[in-house]
Order: structure tokens, then C-alpha cells, then sequence
């Protein structure tokens, strides 16, 4: 692109800037194109603008999302963190970068697409909430520099047309220093050489095309194709950068070239970022600065007191045999941290599941507190999931007992007066009645634990079928009783030979189990625990990145 076009770009890029900045949703701020502090990123010929928070924002409205960590392999250090982005979240950054009518074709012989630079505020929410996502991901230390916690304010937005034609020819990315909007000017270093990147962050915001694959070759030579990383919207492809002329001529002979497909059907939108990491090398040091004050906030305490042992006891009934079952029940509920609980049969083991919600808000507010002050990590490693610790009172905590206190040994009419004595009342709900008659509590993943301790006889499976879809994908149902009773071992048998959803009320494909057994009793002497695990659920990987 010659000086002139790119002038043109860039008073094009002005005039719809000033356009957009009276939209309610975001607001891009207008630069003049002459400023020296914008010539290092108007150099290239991409139209650039500065934008507030206000731009495109982040919400997960309260949701953790399911970050999973894939390496990619054959390539040394790659590796793919899903989703970053919800996917409307990436809805709302294509809307944005579209709606500012300043993306560009640009060519520059290697690559041939729409572009954009989007320059942030670096210290902004929207930055620090998208370094946030990523930083327990990013390894610590690469070539003794060490994360910053930060991506690089300079957003560069990338927009393959679906002609099968536009492509990013094969390459090794170098690094860059931290830009973003400072000063209300684009800043191609806005930390003074503080930061440089080590790691390229692609932000793939769209998916509904075909090909447009990040492919990996031995060598410039597109034979030897090494990997293939499809884009998945809301995921991330991290990899090194070459830093210095040096590394880059070394990395040309030995590292794998990657390029950008084409996409076939329909557009591809990508974001292209960095991982910043400090200016200066320093040797690692082994001193751990935080782990007394993570000591603290994580060593056993005894929060089951005589207080509340003497209160509970007057809920016990040895008729009901859960003396064991009630405090593994508190510490499952501990270890697995569920926000809504149900539980159908109630008495003694409400008051345990009642005091481990209570306990685990207390828990999380301890370690929420160390995670503000920055000291939530050891052996210089986030120890905590950022947004699942400020957000886990994003739903209240909640026990949600049903029973129609029939039976002669019942204890759950005593419950509300004795969660209310210790203090718990706040997590409690009573609803009286038959359970079978409660299709207004079963809605789909209305509960994340399911405590199921009441007689169904032969119909076990007619209730589970009911039940099922209120459990939250990941979520658990705990059945009493479940081995040495005639009735529900018939059940259980069918689960273990994983027959229809018809014979047990479950899909068997959407569920694993495990049965424990009390030994020494005949009667309500055995738990069995079920994961709801449908198609695409799957735990968080963290460890990686070692």
C-alpha cells in the first residue's frame, strides 16, 4: 500500500470513527493520522484506531467457562485453550470491528486479507479481563523472562473472505513490545520497553466456514506438514515468537512455519495478540514470597464444632443410617463446591449439607481476598482459578429439601428451626409435599448435587428419568440405599450394564458411577454417586503447561 492509500485509509478510518463514537454499545475515538506516536503502527498500512472499554465488552453474566488446554502436537510449545470467549462474546467483537467500517484489504505478498488494528487501553477492564482468561496458561518463564500476566493491548483483527483465496503464507512470528490507546494516541510501546512478547495469542471469533485451518510445516515448504489447529470459535492457538534478529534467523532454519488458511463458505475472523513478558531476563528464583499467606488460606480447619454436632444430633434417627453418609456428603459437597443443591428425603443430612455451603462461601471470601491482594499463587503459578473464586457467589448458595414428613421416623420437620439455631437458615428452603408432584424444581440444570434418599420401590428409574434433566452437566446424583436393597439394586444393575435410558432413566452414554458399600450394616448401608457427563462436557486440563 503506498503513503498515499494508507493516508487515505487512515482519514477513512477518522471520519467513520467519529461516525461510531455516538453508538450506545462502544466508542471508537478518532486520532489524526500525522501524530508521530501512530506512525510505527500506521506503518504498515492497516487502519488504526483507539479505542475506550466501552468498545466491545466481556461478560460471562456469572459463568465460568469450561477452559480446557490441548497441546498441539508437533509443535514444541503450542497448545490451544478453549473457550476464552463465550461465542457471544465473539459475536459482539465481529459486530464491532465491522461496524467501524475501517477493515482493509491488505496485501502484502506473504498475506492477503482484510486487517485491523484496534488499540486498547492497556490497563482497561477489557484488557485485564482478557489477560485474565489467559494468564493460567501461559507458561511462566520462557527464555528467562518471566509472564507478565498481560496480553498486548494491540489488537490485530484479521478477516479472511470465504473465496478460498485470502491466505497468511507461511511464516515464524516475531515478538513485539505492548502497545494500546495512551494519552489518546495509539502507542506501538506504551510501557517503555517494560513488556515484550514471547507468545503469539490467536483469538479465533468465528467458525462457520470450511478449511481455514492454523497449519504448522517443518519448513517453509507446504509438504511437510507437521499440524493442523481448526479454529473453534472462543478458542485460543498460543505459540512461541522468535524475539530479536538472531532468534528469528535460527528459528527460520529449525522452528515449524505456520500460515493461515483459507476459509471456504464464509468469513474468517481471527484476532492476532501477544503474551507480554517483563523487558529484562532475570534468573528464576525459588523463593516462594506467597506460600504463608496461602497457607493460611487453604489449611484444614475444623468448622464441624460440638455446637453444631449436639444441635444435629436431635435431626439423627438410626432408622435412616446416614451417620456416615452425612459428613461424606459435607465433604463432597466441600471438595466439588456445588451452588444448588436438592435434596429429597430431608432430616440429619440436611443440617451437614447445609453447613458445608455455609462453609465453602467462607472458604472462597478467604481465598477471594488473598486472590485481590495478588498473592493466590506458588512457585510464582496462579494456585487459583481466577474467575471461578470472584464469581462463585455470582448464584447464591442453596439447599433445596423436599418431604412430605410421613414417615414414623421422620426428623425433617425439625430441620428449619435447627438450621435457623446454627445459623443456616439463609441457605434453606422447605418445600413440603410429594416429590413426585414437584416437576416445577426439575427444570433443566437447575441443581449441580442431587441428594435422593427416599423409598421409590420398583419405580427408580421412572424418577431418575424425571430428575435427571434438572442435574447441571458435570453434576451429581447421590442414591441411597442402592447395593443391598432388592428394589434399587435392580436398577443399579441395569446402570451397570448400561442399558437403556428406558431401564434406568439415563442415557448410558451420559453418565459414570460408583457404588460404596457400608460393610458392616444390612440396612441403608450404601451410597451410589453418578457424574452427569453428556457429549462435549469435559474437566478443565491446567497442567499443560508444567
Amino acid at each position: 500500500m503506498t503513503s498515499c492509500s494508507r493516508l487515505c485509509a487512515a482519514l477513512a478510518c477518522i471520519r467513520c470513527a467519529a461516525a461510531l463514537s455516538l453508538a450506545s454499545t462502544f466508542k471508537i475515538l478518532e486520532h489524526p493520522g500525522g501524530r508521530a506516536a501512530q506512525s510505527e503502527m500506521e506503518s504498515s498500512g492497516v487502519p488504526t484506531i483507539g479505542v475506550e472499554d466501552t468498545w466491545a465488552d466481556l461478560r460471562y453474566g456469572g459463568r465460568s467457562l469450561n477452559r480446557a488446554v490441548e497441546a498441539v502436537d508437533g509443535v514444541d510449545g503450542a497448545f490451544v485453550v478453549r473457550d476464552v470467549l463465550a461465542r457471544d462474546e465473539c459475536a459482539r467483537l465481529v459486530a464491532a470491528a465491522e461496524g467501524s467500517g475501517c477493515f482493509a484489504t491488505f496485501d502484502a505478498g506473504k498475506n492477503h486479507h482484510a486487517a485491523l488494528q484496534v488499540a486498547c487501553r492497556p490497563d482497561g477492564a477489557f484488557i485485564d479481563e482478557l489477560s485474565a482468561r489467559l494468564a493460567p496458561h501461559v507458561p511462566r518463564a520462557r527464555d528467562g523472562f518471566r509472564f507478565a500476566d498481560k496480553v498486548n493491548a494491540r489488537l490485530r483483527f484479521y478477516r479472511y473472505a470465504g473465496d478460498g483465496v485470502e491466505t497468511f503464507q507461511p511464516h515464524v512470528d516475531a515478538g513485539f513490545p505492548g502497545g494500546g490507546w495512551v494519552d489518546d494516541a495509539c502507542a506501538y510501546d506504551a510501557y517503555d520497553g517494560a513488556y515484550a512478547s514471547r507468545y503469539t495469542v490467536l483469538l479465533y471469533l468465528s467458525d462457520d466456514f470450511e478449511g481455514g485451518e492454523t497449519k504448522f510445516y517443518a519448513g517453509a515448504k507446504l509438504e511437510d506438514l507437521v499440524a493442523s489447529v481448526a479454529p473453534v470459535a472462543g478458542s485460543a492457538l498460543l505459540f512461541p515468537q522468535a524475539v530479536g534478529d538472531e532468534a528469528m534467523a535460527e528459528a527460520r532454519k529449525a522452528w515449524p512455519f505456520h500460515e493461515g488458511s483459507a476459509a471456504r463458505g464464509g468469513a474468517k475472523y481471527v484476532i492476532r495478540t501477544d503474551a507480554l513478558f517483563h523487558g529484562e531476563a532475570t534468573p528464576f528464583d525459588p523463593v516462594d514470597p506467597h506460600v504463608a499467606a496461602v497457607t493460611e488460606a487453604f489449611a484444614p480447619r475444623s468448622y464441624v464444632d460440638r455446637t453444631f454436632l449436639d444441635a444435629a444430633r436431635r435431626a439423627y434417627s438410626v432408622h435412616m443410617g446416614v451417620e456416615n453418609a452425612a459428613p461424606l456428603l459435607y465433604d463432597l459437597a466441600r471438595f466439588v463446591k456445588p451452588r444448588r443443591v436438592l435434596e429429597v428425603g430431608a432430616g440429619y443430612t440436611s443440617l451437614w449439607l447445609l453447613k458445608a455451603l455455609a462453609d465453602n462461601d467462607a472458604e472462597l471470601a478467604r481465598i477471594r481476598e488473598l486472590q485481590r491482594g495478588g498473592e493466590a499463587e506458588l512457585l510464582h503459578w496462579p494456585w487459583t482459578v481466577g474467575d471461578y473464586v470472584e464469581g462463585h457467589d455470582a448464584v447464591p448458595a442453596r439447599l433445596v429439601c423436599i418431604d412430605d414428613c410421613a414417615h414414623q421416623s421422620e426428623a425433617a420437620s425439625s430441620i428449619p428451626a435447627i438450621a435457623g439455631e446454627l445459623g443456616l437458615a439463609e441457605y434453606f428452603s422447605f418445600a413440603k409435599g410429594d416429590a413426585w408432584l414437584m416437576d416445577d424444581l426439575y427444570e433443566g440444570g437447575s441443581f449441580d448435587l442431587f441428594w435422593l434418599d427416599f423409598g421409590v420401590g420398583t419405580r427408580v428409574a421412572e424418577y431418575v428419568a424425571k430428575i435427571w434433566p434438572a442435574i447441571e452437566p458435570g453434576g451429581y446424583l447421590v442414591c441411597h440405599s442402592t447395593i443391598t436393597n432388592e428394589n434399587t439394586r435392580l436398577w443399579l444393575d441395569a446402570v451397570r450394564r448400561r442399558e437403556s435410558k428406558e431401564a434406568t432413566g439415563i442415557d448410558p452414554d451420559h453418565v459414570t458411577h460408583v457404588s460404596l458399600l457400608e460393610p458392616h450394616k444390612r440396612f441403608q448401608n450404601a451410597l451410589t454417586i453418578l457424574q452427569k457427563r453428556p457429549p462435549g462436557f469435559a474437566e478443565p486440563l491446567y497442567s499443560v503447561q508444567a
